[in-house]
């Protein structure tokens, strides 16, 4: 069997099992479903997030909290539910043929395979999260948010309101997450026969979470207001305008609750993605099975 620190780089990046198509629906269907999850435990602490970094003066939880009701705070879930089988397939799909290209692959190119899925992943994200956006701050239903951005901005040209920091934002962000998931179960796990526990796989998807977004938070700032407020003209007005009314903060706004949410969402994802799939691959790596299934990740 392929040892575990192989098989997190390989089966969850695609080194062998994306290269295959037994494989490639599983790896979609869990990581879709684990994402999820994600989505549905941490879209509160998201609303609560965009919130505080749309607002025009400063803002704790508490406050938020306090004008919020519950159902509320699920407002826009639709869209990012919407889109996670699409956003899953390529950021996977990318990752795992970068990856698979090396024996070996360094820490950088881990970080260039994940900068690269992230940037092309964006075509997709940017209007799902303008959507989810308003529909956070408007109190409208999705397709409501939907069809009021098309008809009254301009068609579907609309829907990429924010892109250049999406893509700015997310360059970075997942280079900085697979490489640092990778790294920490690296340093984790003293011998390539041993298996990462759960607790290992939930802090190390956690931590490279919460350094994903403090790699690259302040463009995640503007992408919200700009996404959110129509008179901003591009990420440099945007962000001299809200320097220059709200000081240096503003750009940090919203922080606490994104990394309060990084652990439950990204160590709960990776954990049941990385599991699912290292199941897979024991079953039939296994000496005990046939050769017909061993060649599945051949």
């Amino acid at each position: 069997m392929a040892s575990p620190i192989d098989f997190i780089a390989g089966c969850v990046g695609g080194r062998h099992s994306w290269t295959t198509i037994p494989v490639r629906p599983l790896a979609i269907s869990v990581s879709t479903f684990s994402g999820a999850a994600g989505v549905l435990v941490g879209h509160p602490l998201d609303t609560i997030k965009v919130v505080m970094q749309t607002s025009a003066k400063r803002l704790s939880m508490k406050s938020v909290l306090a004008d919020h009701s519950v159902f509320s705070l699920y407002r826009g879930i639709c869209a990012p539910l919407t889109g996670l089988t699409a956003i899953n397939a390529i950021v996977f799909g990318v990752y795992g043929s970068l990856i698979k290209r090396m024996d070996e692959p360094s820490l950088l190119w881990q970080a260039g395979a994940g900068c690269a899925a992230g940037m092309s992943q964006t075509l997709i994200s940017c209007p799902i999260e303008l959507i989810k956006t308003r529909a956070q701050l408007r109190a409208q239903p999705v397709m409501t948010c939907l069809r009021e951005t098309i008809r009254k901005e301009g068609g579907l040209r609309a829907l990429y309101r924010g892109y250049g920091a999406t893509l700015a934002r997310d360059a970075p962000a997942f280079a900085m997450y697979f490489a640092c998931y990778e790294l920490l179960l690296k340093m984790s796990v003293s011998k390539k026969s041993d298996s990462p526990s759960t607790l290992l796989l939930l802090m190390a998807g956690g931590t490279a979470g919460a350094v994903s977004w403090l790699a690259s938070y302040p463009l995640d700032v503007i992408k919200s207001r700009i996404q959110a407020d129509t008179t901003y003209r591009s990420m440099r007005h945007c962000a001299r305008h809200s320097l220059s009314q709200e000081g240096v903060n503003v750009f940090v706004r919203g922080m606490t609750p994104t990394l309060v949410r990084a652990f439950p969402t990204n160590g709960a994802t990776f954990a049941v993605v990385t599991w699912t799939l290292w199941s897979y691959e024991t079953y039939y790596c296994d000496d005990n099975h046939t050769k017909s299934g061993q060649n599945v990740l051949e």
